[in-house]
């Protein structure tokens, strides 16, 4: 349920940064897009082919820029818009890198 707490945090957070005219909306259809991905990739993975699904280290990169390029933006920092950018292209090479790893595997 931890990674599941992850994924909402941020959702939210970006949500709340959107309504407040902080990012665009684009960033969170991205995310979302992604998340969703990747919880329904890992129920279809455990159910078929009982591969669990564990974290990887550009998961943990793409989500601790997140974190950091959202207190720049909260924080006005130059180059703010760009760690955004920056995170979100981590977000989606981490969603190919699980792709790869999980659904290249055999039974």
């Amino acid at each position: 349920m931890d990674p599941l707490a992850d994924k909402l945090m941020l959702l939210t957070v970006l949500i709340s940064l959107y309504i407040k005219g902080i990012i665009p909306e684009i960033i969170i259809i991205i995310v979302f897009i992604k998340e969703f991905l990747m919880i329904g990739g890992a129920i279809f993975l455990y159910k078929n082919r009982k591969i669990v699904v564990e974290s990887n280290f550009f998961g943990k990169i793409a989500s601790a820029s997140f974190y950091v390029a959202v207190i720049a933006k909260i924080l006005k920092w130059p180059y703010s818009n760009a760690m955004l950018y920056i995170a979100v292209f981590l977000t989606l090479i981490a969603l190919v890198q699980y792709g790869i790893k999980n659904f290249a595997k055999t039974d």
